[in-house]
């Protein structure tokens, strides 16, 4: 059988080793990867499966909201913080560590927005979405998914969530509660799994079409997916840095199944 060609969406700069472990992925699930940047755009047409990688924040203007200044955010993220301050002397035994896989992963710099990266990947979601192209979005990807479907974003967990700290970690560290009708609980084999945490917003209203099928225990939509039987599912963690777990390469594996089957 002649294997799928499955476009990874990432950022120009900065995007390298992100890159190697998605296409790693892809080529473990039996698919062929292939990259795609603002600078180096594809069309639908060119792919079997597609995925959005995680990055810059999308736009605000796209959803309808208004950026927050740095002050605020910071500020905001400071009070909530203060309030978990073992949870904070947890993180700085870490910090080490964490510091330098975000700077292997080429995040440490990642730009607040990415104008031109937002026109390309949300025309490639709706073409993939009219075309039932398989789709998986990661991180930002989930959250691109679900404004081009009408959704909004939180601008920042710490002002939607009130005494909620968001762990920021590259390790398995946040638990999650899975669906257990959803396809994403079929594909992972269980209700109850820890992810790692790589990010600041979160889907506020669901967009049209879709519907969330996990959560963290304070709400936080960690995956959606659209309804229907085509594939197209968006997680909030990073399954490309979790290889080494036979549930997170599962994802990519339905999704080049999916693929097959398109």
């Amino acid at each position: 059988m002649k294997k799928v060609r499955i476009g990874v969406c990432t950022p120009g700069k900065g995007g390298a080793i992100p890159w190697l472990f998605f296409g790693l992925n892809v080529f473990l699930a039996g698919g062929i990867p292939f990259r795609i940047t603002p600078d180096k755009p594809a069309a639908i047409d060119d792919m079997d499966g597609l995925i959005i990688s995680g990055g810059a924040d999308i736009a605000p203007k796209l959803y309808g909201a208004q950026s927050h200044s740095k002050e605020i955010v910071k500020e905001a993220k400071q009070a909530v913080e203060g309030q978990f301050w073992f949870r904070k002397l947890i993180r700085f035994a870490t910090w080490g560590c964490i510091y330098a896989l975000r700077r292997m992963f080429g995040l440490k710099h990642a730009p607040e927005e990415a104008v031109k990266r937002d026109g390309l990947e949300s025309a490639l979601i709706s073409s993939a979405l009219e075309k039932r192209v398989p789709l998986l979005g990661v991180c930002r990807g989930m959250q691109l998914l679900n404004v081009v479907q009408g959704g909004t974003l939180h601008l920042d967990i710490a002002d939607a969530y009130e005494d909620v700290s968001n762990p920021y970690t590259v390790f398995p560290y946040k638990e999650i509660s899975v669906q257990e009708n959803s396809k994403l609980g079929a594909i992972l084999g269980q209700n109850k799994i820890r992810v790692n945490s790589m990010h600041h917003q979160a889907v506020n209203r669901i967009g049209s079409g879709l519907k969330i099928v996990a959560e963290d225990e304070h709400g936080i939509v960690e995956a959606i997916e659209i309804e229907g039987g085509n594939f197209a599912l968006g997680v909030q963690w990073h399954p490309e840095f979790l290889v080494q777990f036979k549930s997170q390469r599962n994802i990519f594996k339905e999704l080049v199944a999916a693929c097959k089957l398109k």
